[in-house]
């Protein structure tokens, strides 16, 4: 099974960097927040991405740490949420704009 979910990731995933090196991933559905900022408040946008763990030195890491910068179409994101569960396949980091 984790063959097919990496087949999928090469085929349909975006071209991301971090750290120099590029990956692909799978781009979960955005999750709009309001955030309470001076004046009111303002949308915050953050995204999942699911990345094989196998691109991480054959899994063992490291792996992308909260307030890295991942690059995704042209764009700076930094990383605020990692998910590191050793069965699953994919690595998810949540990042924001």
């Amino acid at each position: 099974m984790a063959e097919a979910v990496i087949e999928i990731v090469d085929d349909a995933g975006y071209d991301i960097e971090w750290k120099g090196r590029e990956y692909k991933a799978i781009l979960d559905d955005p999750q709009i927040m309001q955030e309470l900022e001076i004046g009111g408040f303002a949308p915050s946008g953050s995204w999942l991405l699911k990345i094989p763990r196998n691109c991480f030195n054959m899994g063992d890491g490291p792996f992308p740490e909260i307030n890295d910068r991942i690059k995704m179409e042209g764009k700076a994101y930094r990383v605020i949420e990692n998910t590191n569960r050793p069965c699953s396949p994919l690595f998810a980091i949540t990042v924001e704009a």
